[in-house]
């Protein structure tokens, strides 16, 4: 059995019991004495009548005495309850210290047990290790034996072919001759209908296929241009600084591809979206070169007005800009093949709501003009969405403006 020395913290903590068992029962007796202080306190009986009268200052000391008396009676009972939990605190950091000891102690006896299973576990799996290669050494005698069996057995069956034997009992079928004269035939009919080569026939028509797919994704790019620019755009994230942070154009161009149900089955996936990012830059640079960028519009909302117009007068529009104060929701008037539209410009950071929708409307009502619309660098709301389909405002990004005569709602 050990018996080992007490640490610091032990000792300190049997200081604080006996201190706290001091000021408990200095506690308790101050108790005691203040019970007494109350026992001995008159009181007024209660079987006589009450006569009012003008009490003495005498009667004020005792009560106000009373009450003191009952404040530090409370106090020290409070007193008594906390030094009881200190106490019981005490008592259980004591108990699991020592229980810490007991079970490092132990842990130190078993070390060595340890270190010993350990070697022995060693050895034992050293013996397996020479074992298991012995078996493997074994095996590989084994087949290399079985191998050289069979080739002897295949050189012999060669052998009884060319001499015109009857062949070995490995060799299930012989072909005949005037089957295999038939057999060549038939390849030579393929070959003539397929061509002289069916493989490069078959690339062929796989490539012509691609072909035809690429052509067709290219075209649905062109068709739906603006707004797949604008959400390829969207797409990409960028910090403060104007660090990349995010990219999900490759999610975006699989919704294009499922959402029109193009083919793309000779193409790889990646290569069909890659494919619509690159026709989509193409387009893009190609606006620029006509003197168009949808992506460098100006921050201020008076000069996004004033950019606006000019971008319509570019692509054939009449456009002007309408004064600040009584527009009627009217920011610019545009006009082209005598279909007027009405104009109100957001430039937002956030999304465009049910507002603008209404007073676009409302300005296309006070000015006589056929159509009303929104033109936005930012997203719409769900409800501005709606409004709009209930009421046929036009909502509009920069990137619709080079094709917007094209439009069905402008051309009928």
């Amino acid at each position: 059995m050990f018996f080992q020395r007490r640490c610091k913290q032990c000792e300190g903590n049997q200081t604080e019991v006996e201190t706290l068992r001091s000021q408990l029962n200095k506690s308790r007796a101050e108790v005691e004495r203040l019970t007494q202080l109350l026992d001995a306190t008159p009181t007024m009986p209660t079987n006589k009548p009450v006569i009012e009268e003008q009490v003495c200052a005498d009667c004020q000391n005792n009560g106000i005495e009373l009450e003191r008396l009952r404040t530090q009676l409370a106090n020290a009972n409070d007193e008594i309850f906390r030094l009881d939990g200190a106490l019981d605190s005490l008592k259980e950091q004591f108990a699991s210290s020592r229980s810490e000891e007991l079970s490092t102690q132990e842990v130190s006896s078993k070390e060595f047990d340890v270190v010993a299973g350990t070697e022995e576990r060693r050895l034992k799996a050293s013996q397996v290790l020479g074992n298991a290669k012995a078996e493997i050494n074994a095996q590989k005698q084994t087949l290399s034996e079985t191998i050289k069996s069979a080739q002897t057995v295949q050189d012999n069956d060669e052998a009884n072919r060319v001499e015109g034997d009857k062949p070995s009992g490995s060799i299930k079928f012989r072909m005949s001759d005037q089957d295999r004269l038939r057999l060549q035939q038939k390849r030579a009919a393929l070959k003539a209908r397929l061509g002289p080569n069916a493989e490069e026939t078959r690339e062929i028509r796989h490539q012509r296929e691609r072909e035809e797919q690429s052509q067709e994704i290219k075209k649905a790019c062109k068709q739906h241009f603006p707004a797949l620019s604008r959400n390829l755009k969207r797409c990409l994230v960028y910090n403060e600084y104007n660090a990349l942070i995010s990219d999900d154009r490759m999610l975006e161009c699989g919704k294009f591809l499922q959402s029109l149900s193009l083919n793309y089955s000779r193409l790889e996936l990646i290569d069909a979206c890659n494919l619509i990012i690159e026709t989509v830059e193409a387009l893009e640079e190609k606006q620029i070169q006509d003197g168009f960028a949808a992506k460098e519009h100006p921050e201020d909302g008076w000069e996004f007005e004033h950019w606006v117009a000019e971008s319509f007068r570019k692509f054939g529009w009449q456009a002007r800009v309408t004064q600040g104060s009584g527009d009627q929701g009217v920011d610019v008037v545009a006009e082209i093949n005598g279909v007027s539209v009405g104009i109100q410009c957001k430039r937002y950071s956030g999304s465009v709501g049910n507002k603008a929708i209404q007073e676009a409307y409302s300005g296309m009502k006070h000015f006589g003009l056929d159509k009303a619309a929104v033109l936005t660098n930012a997203n719409f709301t769900k409800s501005a969405k709606e409004l709009a389909a209930s009421t046929g405002v036009l909502l509009l990004s920069p990137e619709d403006i080079p094709t917007l005569s094209e439009r069905p709602e402008i051309i009928s």
